[in-house]
């Protein structure tokens, strides 16, 4: 209105006139009022910052908020302090985890690498064994290598008997096997002229004996032989073996029965069994002279013969057990019960036999069967306190309740 009655101009004139923006534009930086088109309206106030609405609102919020007790504030700082507690426990409990498994990871490691040392250890030994082995040869000495006037029983002069056996390739077994041949031939062709240069009367009777003599003396001229050496006379021993599976009832139940007594006082060892060849400690063979080396080699050799020939024997008591005749099963029960009490050897065979008795249709045979069960049952050691307790009184149970 000022600027109107300035310029003395009408409203119209005032609304046309060029010169009313600038002056507009200079009113509204003076005054509150602001005249948009021909209203006037006021300015838009300057909104505070956010920051302080924010505390505002979290004042107000707080103020319509219940107050906490000091028991709450203590329950709550508990649990924050728990949490952090368990993070703290999970934390260590990790970490132990953590070092014992690194701890059997490493011990594992460990024995991995004592188990492929030692691996290689063995090896090598085996392998330096069997290059020693492979290149033995036997001594050329022509003395008997076992003097049976002098030694005692032949299961005494073997040197080595519960040493481990290492497993050595099968050319190296054949090797010694062939060489231990070679010894035990020479050796029985050694006592053979021996004994005719020492004897000769007698070596000529014994040869008239087996030659032209009764089935009893020719028995008898045999056994003497074996109990004489029992090392260098095993072709007698299988001559024995022979005659006892004739078709003759009489002559092999004469060869039986010689036999039975041959395995108890010269052949078989009467606190432990047979070995054989392959299972022999073979590394003990280094700690001994030629001599001495060449003995344990041949025995070795003649005792697995020995246990091949007694496996045969006990295979012809088992076939003569089902003869027709109930007379011979009776006598050969006997025979089977006096091996089982006094002989470990195939014991476990033997017990199967006597126990298979009880079912004979002879009431004779299945009586003396169940007498000697029964007495096996009884007994806990052998004469003179010589065997150990009874050790297949287990085997025994188990087959008379498969039986039964």
């Amino acid at each position: 209105e000022k600027y109107v009655r300035t310029l003395g101009l009408n409203k119209q004139e005032w609304s046309t006139h060029s010169f009313r923006d600038n002056v507009m534009k200079d009113s509204a930086k003076q005054s509150p009022f602001v005249l948009k088109g021909s209203a006037l309206t006021t300015p838009s106030v300057k909104s505070k910052s956010t920051k302080e609405v924010q505390r505002k609102q979290e004042n107000m919020a707080t103020l319509d908020e219940p107050k906490m007790s000091q028991k709450d504030k203590k329950t709550l700082k508990a649990s924050k302090m728990s949490k952090k507690d368990n993070k703290r426990k999970f934390s260590t409990e990790d970490q132990k985890k953590d070092t014992v498994m690194r701890l059997q990871d490493s011990k594992r490691v460990k024995k991995k690498t004592l188990k492929t040392t030692n691996a290689l250890e063995k090896i090598n030994k085996m392998d330096t064994l069997a290059v020693t082995l492979q290149g033995y040869q036997p001594g050329t000495s022509r003395r008997l290598l076992y003097n049976w006037e002098v030694a005692g029983p032949w299961f005494e002069e073997v040197i080595t008997r519960n040493a481990v056996s290492p497993k050595l390739p099968v050319s190296v077994l054949k090797h010694l096997q062939v060489k231990a041949e070679e010894l035990l031939s020479r050796e029985v062709s050694l006592y053979e002229k021996v004994r005719m240069n020492r004897n000769k009367s007698d070596a000529e009777w014994l040869k008239t004996v087996l030659s032209s003599g009764t089935l009893a003396d020719k028995m008898a001229a045999r056994a003497l032989l074996i109990q004489e050496s029992p090392v260098h006379n095993l072709a007698t021993l299988n001559v024995l073996l022979n005659m006892a599976t004739k078709k003759g009832k009489r002559e092999s139940i004469q060869a039986v029965d010689t036999l039975k007594e041959l395995w108890l006082t010269a052949l078989l060892p009467p606190t432990r069994k047979l070995k054989e060849f392959n299972n022999r400690p073979f590394e003990e063979l280094f700690s001994l002279s030629d001599a001495p080396l060449d003995k344990e080699l041949m025995l070795w050799l003649f005792e697995d013969k020995l246990k091949k020939a007694y496996a045969q024997y006990v295979n012809t008591l088992q076939q003569l057990l089902q003869d027709p005749v109930a007379t011979v099963r009776s006598k050969l029960v006997g025979n089977v019960f006096d091996l089982l009490l006094q002989r470990p050897e195939q014991e476990q065979l033997l017990l199967s036999l006597l126990v298979n008795k009880l079912g004979d249709p002879e009431a004779k045979v299945t009586s003396k069967a169940t007498f000697f069960l029964l007495k096996l049952g009884q007994l806990r050691e052998g004469s003179a306190g010589k065997r150990p307790k009874y050790r297949y009184l287990g085997h025994f149970y188990k087959l008379c309740l498969s039986i039964f």
